[in-house]
């Protein structure tokens, strides 16, 4: 699997997971059991990615982001806090890793030159200095 792909799915996999949190519980996610407040943040996820043309189920080959540019816009989903007249903001539960996950997605990134490809720019770089034949 090449490097790009490796990366591109692993930076979509960062809202899959927050997405397939609140598609897979049977209970409300929110820690005040408000289920307008899983309503609010699930939509706000999707809709973010649906903006960016970016559907929560598109393959790493049809994504037509530079790694970087899909980690900003990944790492810069809004999600908007849910305001309860009883409970106030639920910050805590709008909170989000993104920005943390894309960047270690982003460190994590291997290197695409092969060993043939150093012994080549070795050798290419001996014979500009006259050290072998052309």
């Amino acid at each position: 699997m090449s490097l790009r792909r490796t990366a591109i799915e692993n930076l979509l996999e960062i809202p899959r997971r927050r997405i397939k949190s609140y598609k897979d519980s049977k209970t409300t996610v929110c820690r005040y059991s408000r289920p307008g407040c899983d309503a609010i943040i699930y939509g706000s996820v999707i809709r973010g990615l649906d903006l960016r043309n970016l559907h929560p189920d598109i393959k790493p080959e049809d994504v037509p982001l530079s790694i970087t540019a899909l980690a900003e816009v990944i790492s810069k989903l809004e999600i908007y806090p849910y305001y309860s007249a009883n409970r106030g903001v639920h910050d805590n539960c709008s909170l989000s890793d993104f920005a943390s996950a894309t960047a270690s997605v982003l460190s994590n990134i291997g290197s695409p030159v092969l060993e043939s490809h150093l012994r080549h720019m070795k050798e290419q770089s001996r014979k500009l200095l006259g050290e072998l034949d052309p």
